[in-house]
């Protein structure tokens, strides 16, 4: 991840074999930073960068150009009904060169229950729990 002049975070990341490059814009993660204070620390920035690079699931919504990325980061009762902490950066393409990301954030969810069900698979790593 690196901050352009404007104050932009991008980051750089493969996705099913071509570059991409994300970017949350200042004004947008000034925005977001307020209803999820984690997003302030760089801890979580690298966590955004890795459900980016390495995605559990990508999906796509109903709005043409929208991706959603999905990265497991916990796991508790593995046994019985799994319930995941999960990394969830819906992104946007308008034609452009490079992808919006309009927020990211994190939740709890039974794992069978974290995909929106009128969201689409485009992508799913083998063996994930969601």
């Amino acid at each position: 991840m690196t901050t352009d002049k404007d104050g932009n975070l991008v980051f750089k990341a493969v996705f099913k074999e071509q570059n991409e490059t994300f970017l949350f814009t200042k004004e947008n993660y000034d925005k977001h930073c307020k209803k999820h204070s984690r997003l302030k620390f760089d801890k979580y920035l690298e966590e955004i960068e890795k459900a980016l690079m390495d995605p559990d699931r990508v999906t796509k919504g109903p709005n043409e150009g929208k991706r959603t990325f999905y990265k497991v980061v916990k796991i508790i009762n593995p046994k019985f009904n799994t319930y995941v902490e999960v990394w969830q950066v819906p992104t946007f393409n308008k034609g452009k060169l490079f992808n919006i990301i309009s927020t990211a954030y994190t939740f709890w969810s039974p794992s069978w229950r974290v995909i929106h069900h009128l969201e689409e698979k485009i992508w799913e790593k083998e063996n994930s729990l969601i």
